[in-house]
């Protein structure tokens, strides 16, 4: 997957929920040194069960996620959507495959690329809490199994304090 060193596109980050409500000129400055991957349909971005160290941001075009290859995805992720999240801040294995659905250019974040982007506003930080994105439901699933396969119960209901996750 080449990378591509052309300037970011200011409309290209507005679309992305996690930048949302973020002023451009606070961010550009740390992501001017991120590569966008040009991927082709059916490239593979991510291998389920290896590690990840990357946040991808996906500029345009689709991404699906399959909990096996052979298997239809479980949801596909468009523009402005990002993937590699949850593996690259707890450290674990990445739980399903992420495959190109046709020609998908993805920002990649580094994990100091994205702490330096959290240190600098408080709004991605929200935005990294509360995903909005149609695929919330999907990575909470995979969220609430890692949690229970390492002995964490996950709050729910009267525990949490925004109701029933």
């Amino acid at each position: 997957m080449p990378d591509q060193n052309s300037p970011l596109k200011k409309s290209q980050l507005e679309q992305a929920h996690l930048f949302k409500g973020v002023e451009y000129e606070s961010i550009i400055g740390l992501l001017e040194d991120c590569p966008v991957h040009e991927l082709q349909q059916e490239d593979i971005l991510l291998n389920r069960g290896e590690s990840n160290h990357l946040l991808f941001v996906i500029l345009s075009g689709h991404l699906r996620v399959h909990l096996e290859l052979s298997v239809d995805p479980v949801t596909v992720l468009g523009p402005g959507e990002v993937v590699g999240e949850l593996s690259l801040i707890d450290g674990q294995p990445t739980s399903a495959y992420v495959v190109a659905d046709d020609h998908c250019p993805v920002l990649a974040l580094n994990e100091k690329t994205l702490w330096s982007l959290v240190e600098a506003s408080h709004i991605v930080a929200r935005n990294m809490l509360f995903p909005v994105e149609a695929s919330a439901p999907w990575r909470l699933h995979n969220l609430d199994q890692s949690t229970t396969a390492a002995g964490i119960r996950p709050l729910r209901g009267d525990r949490c304090p925004h109701g029933s996750v």
